[in-house]
């Protein structure tokens, strides 16, 4: 009897090893079944925002993602854009600066030399220069805008980055993950004097570079005058400056006063008539005289 309850417990035991044996491998198995697999990295076209190019000519850009919606204007293919985000086949985008962009001018202050800054929140940015027109975006009390021109109640403005318009997908292709920074609109300078200092910088540059221009042209040479004879080309010029044997210049100015000097060793004055990549440059003489 002792020897039979012996078996039986050893045969449970076994059982018991089984069935446990069992239930782990079940638990293992479902376990790894149920772990979630990794998920595939976001595409780079599905990361936004990112820069894109226009594949095409002509591309309507609209106020909505539907042909339906208003366009704002075309761009063309070779275009850059950058792209906020995805919807049913269209891309927004900031809104390029060829599209035309209108706010209402009783909310906005007019602080001169073409800046604005807007006075309240919320501001609607719209298509066109009316109160109906489909909204591109909003702006804050306190944003500058670039003013371009007014028209009755309306000023036309520069798209400023919180506006923005879409175009069809088939449209853009992916360029680049890094997008040009927001365009930063500097305030006028109120300073009368900075300004004045400013104004004066100018037109000392401008002074500046018209001196280098009349530099440029300017010529003063010492050589010998020659008849061109059958060598010239136009009526207007029938002489050359030589220098050190070879043909500095050709010479351009009252006929007979350049013959007075043929074969002499003469000092001329006169400015250019040509751009610097002649190979010899003609002169208009405005004065000549005899090298002594």
């Amino acid at each position: 009897m002792k020897v039979q309850n012996q078996g039986i417990n050893c045969l449970s035991k076994a059982r018991y090893a089984l069935i446990l044996f069992a239930f782990l491998g079940w638990m293992i198995g479902s376990s790894s079944a149920q772990t979630p697999s990794e998920p595939n990295p976001p595409t780079v076209s599905e990361t936004f925002p990112f820069l894109a190019q226009v594949k095409a000519n002509k591309v309507k850009v609209r106020a909505g993602q539907n042909k339906n919606f208003e366009s704002l204007g075309e761009i063309n293919a070779g275009d850059e854009v950058v792209v906020i985000k995805h919807s049913y086949g269209w891309y927004q985008l900031k809104l390029p600066l060829s599209v035309k962009a209108y706010v209402n001018a009783d909310f906005v202050d007019d602080l001169g030399d073409g800046i604005g800054q807007v006075k309240t929140n919320h501001l609607n940015v719209r298509c066109r220069p009316a109160a109906e027109a489909s909204s591109l975006g909003q702006l804050d009390k306190g944003t500058l805008i670039k003013i371009s021109s007014k028209q009755d109640a309306w000023y036309e403005i520069e798209p400023p980055d919180q506006s923005y318009g879409w175009i069809a997908e088939d449209y853009l292709e992916w360029k680049s993950g890094q997008v040009p920074p927001a365009r930063v609109i500097a305030p006028p300078i109120r300073n009368v004097y900075q300004r004045a200092a400013m104004a004066r910088q100018k037109e000392e540059e401008e002074q500046a570079k018209k001196r280098a221009e009349l530099e440029r042209i300017q010529v003063d040479a010492f050589g010998i005058v020659q008849s061109l004879g059958a060598e010239s080309s136009s009526e207007y010029v029938r002489h050359q400056l030589v220098v050190d044997e070879k043909t500095a210049y050709y010479l351009k100015g009252y006929r007979s006063m350049i013959d007075f000097f043929s074969r002499q060793k003469v000092h001329i004055e006169g400015q250019r008539l040509d751009n610097e990549q002649a190979k010899i440059p003609t002169v208009f003489v405005t004065k000549i005289t005899l090298a002594l």
